[in-house]
């Protein structure tokens, strides 16, 4: 978790990897994400595979959107390939 979301601001400026454009951006954080009464994640891709599992399956991972909260829950949209390792709600 950086540091950026470690705040009680809304937002917050992060500096973006390298060979990534932008390099200055503007992030949401946990806070202001939690203000909201629903949570939604769209995630696409075979590279987020792993990380999706890990999120979703771990409740004390310190990956920031496994600690988002809302009100009225939080919905996850995935496609084939990023929810390849998710097992169905039972």
């Amino acid at each position: 978790r950086g540091p950026e979301l470690a705040t009680t601001s809304w937002a917050a400026p992060v500096r973006a990897p390298d060979g990534t454009e932008p390099r200055e951006r503007v992030t949401l954080t946990i806070p202001a994400i939690e203000a909201a009464a629903e949570g939604w994640f769209i995630v696409t891709g075979a590279s987020k595979r792993d990380m999706v599992a890990h999120v979703l399956s771990d409740e004390r991972s310190d990956v920031p959107a496994a600690r988002v909260t809302a009100r009225d829950g939080v919905t996850w949209l995935l496609d084939r390939a990023a929810g390849g390792r998710v097992s169905e709600p039972e």
